[in-house]
């Protein structure tokens, strides 16, 4: 016996038809690939825990342990649709927790991949049977705005505020589907400044209300929070650029020099 890797591959190796034994040799090869830096020898595990679960499917379909390693190996090599129909299959075997924290991770490393249609299918899921929790909600809505199916993350985003009524991040969202995609700049300030209200910190929205008030002219409102942002985030590039260009809009070029010089 060396170590675990070396005694699970090398039993799957003697009794072939042992579905237990091969999916052991896949868990223990998808465990060694989460933790493993080098790309290709990732790979190289993946594809041979891929190779041991589908070993197992075929000696014991029915086994519960495919479903969950199987998502581990396809989230792994981030093959999200495939870990999604794991873990869903997974669901349908045995409900826990776990799984559908799972199935949270897949959607919101879907998400971030622009993998966007699977993230919106886990999170329609997820809200589904969960339609109060707020995270789901909230991703939900973000997957419909990637969509352009504004009218749709309204809807969610307002449903959100139901829930939790001082939701910053949900009247962010508001505030920039009003100004941004249907140009109300009114609706849209009063969402950014209610977010602002909830959380004086919330970077996205500051930074929102600045922008809104740099397009409509109001070049010292636009300055005051950009400034507010700025205290949170003082070497964002694009803020400093624009603190600049509120200075400058407000005829002070020394200030408006040094925040584009910086």
């Amino acid at each position: 016996w060396k170590d675990n890797l070396t005694l699970f591959t090398t039993d799957a190796k003697t009794s072939r038809n042992s579905s237990r034994i091969n999916a052991a040799a896949a868990e223990i090869l998808v465990t060694e690939a989460e933790k493993t830096v080098n790309p290709l020898k990732k790979q190289k595990l993946l594809d041979d825990a891929l190779y041991y679960i589908n070993r197992t499917k075929y000696i014991d379909s029915d086994y519960y342990a495919i479903c969950d390693i199987s998502g581990r190996i396809y989230f792994a090599s981030k093959n999200y649709e495939m870990a999604l129909d794991s873990y869903l299959d997974c669901i349908k075997k045995n409900e826990n927790p776990i799984t559908y924290n799972n199935i949270f991770a897949v959607g919101v490393n879907a998400y971030n991949d622009t993998a966007v249609h699977v993230a919106h299918r886990a999170f329609k899921f997820l809200t589904e049977k969960f339609p109060e929790n707020i995270d789901y909600l909230y991703h939900l809505s973000l997957t419909y705005r990637y969509m352009e199916k504004f009218d749709s993350a309204i809807i969610i985003l307002n449903k959100i505020i139901a829930l939790d009524t001082c939701h910053s991040d949900a009247y962010n969202q508001l505030g920039e589907i009003f100004s941004r995609y249907y140009g109300n700049f009114n609706k849209g300030e009063k969402y950014f400044k209610k977010a602002v209200e909830c959380d004086s910190t919330n970077y996205s929205a500051l930074e929102n209300l600045g922008v809104l008030y740099g397009i409509v002219h109001r070049p010292a409102d636009a300055l005051y929070y950009f400034k507010k942002a700025y205290e949170i985030d003082p070497y964002n590039k694009n803020l400093l650029r624009n603190i600049g260009l509120a200075y400058q809009n407000l005829g002070m070029q020394d200030s408006a020099n040094h925040f584009l010089n910086r």
